[in-house]
């Protein structure tokens, strides 16, 4: 792969944990706020998270096969055993 691919891919993950990250929070605000279990909202968030997750999972699986099979060379020198493929 790339390096430019690798990096967009890295992005395009990082982008739909980002917009998991943001509806969590929405959700915990909504629990706070009194928002039942059982509520359409919250419903809507569960979904909406559990779809882009399975996307998330789906896109570091290949990001990682790529590494690890060599496709992506130039990133072998700059990822360590302790960093982690994307930016916090």
């Amino acid at each position: 792969m790339r390096p430019i691919k690798t990096f967009l891919l890295a992005v395009h993950i990082e982008y739909h944990w980002r917009l998991i990250r943001r509806w969590q929070k929405q959700g915990v605000q909504f629990i706070k706020l009194g928002e039942p279990l059982s509520s359409k909202k919250l419903a809507v968030l569960s979904s909406r998270i559990s779809h882009h997750g399975a996307i998330a999972f789906r896109l570091e699986k290949e990001l990682d096969a790529a590494v690890l099979k060599g496709i992506a060379p130039e990133q072998k020198h700059t990822i360590s055993q302790e960093t982690h493929y994307f930016f916090p």
